[in-house]
């Protein structure tokens, strides 16, 4: 190890010791010390429907768990056949069945029914009022010692686990070998991902970057984007095609087979749902941040609730890869109707913070500032996720994030400049790179009058060594381009002006031009990359003044005033992760303006919407590169941005099974594989 590592990881080390614990508390304990204080539990004595009796006193040495139910409650009909199961793997425990407040008769039939075993009788609520009982169902957890320990009120989809974990904490020390090593080892710590901020909101609709970073664990798309960057298919049966008939032959006509099923809360999903999604997407109450998806959508057709006819007012290759893919510029995901109908607009409603969807979890508790935890859908498509839950830690700072991975506290980091380099060093972890299509740039905010001279902004790209910032700042984390088309078959042939911070300086040197630098001050690099080009520009007699935001802050939409959006930058050093389709009209169209697109530069090019145009009608690949090589051509000559590169990600990854990132940098995309052995 060089001496550079080893100083490094030596001062990482010092710095956990009063960081760490810090973080640990924050988020791994003090969200576990919610349970009941440890009171006497009630002496209660019931009847049991076999004739029986039930007494609280008699259980001595015994862990049990009380579960408080009515034959008319239909969160327990969901809830009973999984407590019943747990009970037959975990004879152990007793696991009392409480009826409430309802005769023999009545309770006789629906235990036979639902093939229940020790049933006990409350029909004088008795019992109910003795453990403060008001709702169900409702569980109740009493030690071996006759102590109340724990209360969970409601339907919960991993109550198996939540029982398990009470039995691997309260029962004594010699009997929890009953509890498989896995399984403890899951309700210690479930997989822990991170996030670098608060997302605005969980609905994908609304401009919030970190929700559509999560979307993939809660909702359901028509496709997905696996580890190679082809679309998979979700909620879709497959990809239409000419072949399939699912594109028609003049190219205005697309036909979706769609998997139906039943969204997260139960309620019954088909293709209604996908047209739907449509028009809330073309809503003008709702501040969709882009509409370019399903801005040549003619109108849309359910023939039968598995079907979607979709048309289209002209050919559009660019549809196929973007609606309701992760495939897209922006990844919104299918919407539930039978909630979201409800609202005039999306700008505000319960899926901000209730994320109903066809994803493999569904959200848990949402702890502001802190974590969000998922647990299973057990309505989902492919059947159970590989782990029973999911927590997602909000850790701002990357050094932080970084010592949380070597102290084993989350799974997996994205990791950056120096960052790679000690994170090498971690102990039983793994470092995993992938080049993306996530182009990192400088861009240009064109209603500054000093930056509409085009001859300015070439300068400035000029007075910036950007292979160096790749090489010393990024530390191999950016492919140097000078294109926003990963795909070679798109690339434009021009190349920017090389480095020439002597003909950068002649030129800007007398202009007495002064800028604001934007930046995410926590997004990876940006604070050190911003001070470099700060330095660099000031050689050439540029004054510049960095401005950091949070990552919300910047990326935000227009109507929170979003620093790109709102224009109240000169300059920003941002990124784009495009969509899988070589179209980025999105980005750079002169109709593409925010709210309604990504054009937060205001850039406007006649001939480069005309090159757009053209390819966006082509469905044949061949055909469609010349257009896309000669709007490449055109970004290169008239300067928008000043392309850094395309992100090479490197996360360091512990004991997290089934991370597969993908070139899109939505490295969620298969969540329902995520596992810590």
């Amino acid at each position: 190890m060089s001496s550079a590592r080893r100083w490094a990881a030596r001062g990482l080390d010092a710095l956990a010791v009063l960081i760490v614990l810090f973080a640990l508390f924050e988020f791994f304990v003090a969200p576990r010390l919610a349970e009941n204080a440890v009171v006497p539990a009630p002496p209660v004595a019931l009847a049991t429907l076999d004739g029986g009796r039930f007494a609280i006193d008699r259980q001595k040495g015994r862990l049990t768990y009380l579960d408080f139910w009515a034959t008319w409650c239909e969160p327990c009909q969901q809830s009973i056949p999984l407590i019943q199961r747990f009970a037959r793997r975990h004879p152990e425990v007793d696991v009392i069945s409480v009826d409430v407040g309802e005769p023999p008769g009545v309770v006789s039939g629906f235990v036979k029914h639902h093939a229940m075993e020790r049933v006990a009788l409350d029909p004088d609520q008795t019992a109910a009022r003795a453990f403060g009982v008001a709702d169900f169902p409702t569980m109740v957890v009493i030690d071996g010692q006759g102590n109340e320990r724990a209360k969970w009120l409601g339907y919960n989809p991993e109550i198996e686990a939540q029982m398990a974990a009470a039995e691997a904490r309260y029962l004594a020390p010699k009997r929890t070998s009953w509890i498989a090593p896995a399984a403890a080892a899951e309700v210690a710590r479930p997989p822990t991902l991170v996030l670098e901020d608060e997302p605005n909101s969980l609905n994908t609709i609304r401009n919030t970057p970190f929700g559509w970073l999560l979307g993939p664990i809660t909702q359901g798309y028509l496709f997905l984007v696996d580890d190679h960057g082809a679309l998979v298919p979700d909620r879709a049966l497959a990809l239409p095609t000419r072949a399939n008939g699912g594109i028609s032959p003049d190219g205005r006509r697309i036909t979706y087979r769609i998997r139906t099923g039943r969204w997260s809360d139960g309620a019954p999903f088909d293709a209604r749902d996908v047209g739907f999604t449509i028009d809330a997407l073309r809503n003008p109450r709702t501040a969709v941040p882009d509409t370019s998806a399903v801005a040549d959508v003619a109108g849309w057709s359910v023939p039968r609730s598995d079907t979607l006819v979709v048309r289209l007012k002209e050919p559009s290759a660019p549809f196929i890869a973007s609606f309701l893919t992760l495939g897209a510029n922006d990844p919104f995901a299918i919407l539930p109707r039978h909630i979201a109908a409800k609202y005039a607009s999306l700008d505000r409603s319960s899926l901000d913070t209730d994320p109903v969807g066809l994803g493999p979890f569904r959200l848990l508790r949402w702890d502001r500032g802190q974590r969000l935890s998922f647990v299973r859908n057990p309505y989902y498509w492919r059947g159970p996720a590989a782990s029973a839950r999911i927590d997602v830690a909000i850790v701002p700072d990357a050094q932080t994030r970084l010592l949380l991975v070597r102290t084993g506290a989350i799974d997996v980091t994205e990791v950056t400049g120096f960052g790679v380099d000690v994170a090498r060093t971690i102990r039983n972890a793994r470092v995993v790179d992938r080049t993306t299509n996530v182009v990192d740039y400088l861009q240009y905010n064109l209603h500054t009058p000093a930056l509409r001279d085009v001859h300015v902004r070439r300068a400035i790209a000029m007075a910036i060594n950007r292979t160096k910032l790749a090489s010393a700042v990024y530390r191999g984390t950016l492919v140097p381009t000078d294109t926003v088309q990963l795909d070679p078959r798109y690339r434009t042939v021009s190349r920017l002006a090389g480095y020439n911070p002597r003909e950068a300086a002649s030129f800007l040197r007398d202009r007495g031009i002064s800028v604001d630098l934007a930046i995410a001050g926590g997004w990876r690099n940006s604070a050190n990359v911003a001070v470099q080009i700060a330095s660099q520009l000031e050689a050439a007699g540029v004054t510049v003044h960095i401005h950091s935001y949070t990552e919300a802050e910047f990326w935000g939409p227009k109507d929170r005033g979003g620093i790109l959006e709102s224009a109240r930058y000169d300059l920003a050093l941002t990124s784009w992760s495009p969509a899988l389709d070589p179209d980025r009209s999105y980005l750079f169209g002169c109709a593409a303006t925010p709210p309604g697109g990504g054009n937060s530069m205001f850039f406007c090019d006649r001939a480069y919407d005309l090159d757009e145009s053209a390819g966006a009608r082509e469905y044949d690949p061949s055909r469609r590169a010349a257009y896309y090589r000669d709007a490449g051509s055109r970004l290169v000559s008239e300067m928008p941005i000043v392309p850094l590169g395309f992100e090479r990600r490197a996360y360091v990854v512990s004991r997290l099974s089934g991370f597969q990132p993908n070139p899109l940098g939505r490295d969620y995309w298969n969540a329902w594989q995520f596992s810590r052995p």
